[in-house]
């Protein structure tokens, strides 16, 4: 006796349910299923799907989960194919460097990171002015004598380099802000007081070893929590100082990198 197939309707792209695929082997079957069979069947729909992977080009964070869904609706960044994940994570699926032109574009300043979560740095590139032209000379005559009167007057007066020393000498000295952690204890030195600024989850002592080591130009090892909550111990030198952030050579990853002050979680002389 013939055994008559079943008709299975159009895929959709979903799997089908266990059931289903047991229900279509046996109708084509010539007895019942083996058990293994089904308990395989079984088995596979469990974790099957359980995982998906999805095509991105960048990834965009950030903490305001409003801001992020807006960009995902925005109908001047279709073309970059945004699609909300999580609240605070967008994948997009134009590479980095499209992406960031067309935020930009539309008046967001977002900031690019290299794949250890670290701000990137990017580099200007310099200009150089155009040559003057000068101008054409002129011999003699009235114009001349107006040429060189032009010049006298413009000519910057003379400064008396000993009135304006004696005048810096008994200036009266500036008493530094008290700082915010509620000791009186005054900054020491301005970067002091930035640093405390930005740096909030530091302690005042670690505020003011990480100011020496800016003012110094010492090496200093710091606790930084990147954007991805990994933490790391990371021994920097050659500082300089661009609130809210702090440039600084990586010994850890041997370049040159950019560490977000208020992600400074802990300081440790070098």
């Amino acid at each position: 006796m013939a055994v008559q197939r079943r008709q299975r309707p159009p895929s959709s792209g979903r799997r089908p349910p266990p059931d289903g695929v047991a229900a279509d082997l046996a109708a084509v079957a010539v007895g019942p299923l083996p058990q293994p069979l089904s308990y395989l069947i079984a088995d596979i729909a469990r974790s099957h799907g359980r995982v998906r992977i999805a095509p991105a080009a960048c990834v965009i964070h950030g903490e305001e989960p409003a801001l992020l869904a807006e960009l995902t609706v925005h109908r001047k960044l279709a073309k970059l194919g945004l699609r909300l994940l999580a609240p605070t994570v967008v994948v997009s699926r134009s590479p980095l460097e499209p992406t960031l032109a067309a935020l930009r574009a539309q008046g967001c300043a977002p900031v690019a990171e290299t794949g250890e979560g670290t701000v990137r740095i990017e580099r200007a590139r310099p200009q150089r002015a155009a040559a003057p032209v000068p101008a054409p000379r002129r011999t003699g005559g009235r114009a001349g004598l107006r040429s060189t009167a032009i010049r006298a007057a413009k000519a910057p007066a003379p400064v008396d380099l000993s009135a304006l020393a004696s005048r810096l000498l008994t200036a009266p000295p500036t008493t530094p802000d008290p700082d915010p952690f509620g000791s009186g204890t005054p900054y020491g030195t301005d970067t002091e007081e930035i640093v405390s600024g930005y740096a909030k989850r530091l302690l005042y002592s670690d505020v003011r070893q990480l100011a020496h080591a800016i003012d110094a130009g010492q090496a200093i090892t710091v606790e930084y929590v990147a954007t991805s909550d990994s933490r790391t111990v990371r021994t920097l030198s050659r500082l300089v100082l661009d609130p809210p952030y702090l440039e600084a050579w990586c010994h850890l990853r041997d370049a040159e990198r950019v560490f977000t002050l208020s992600r400074i979680h802990g300081v440790m002389p070098e």
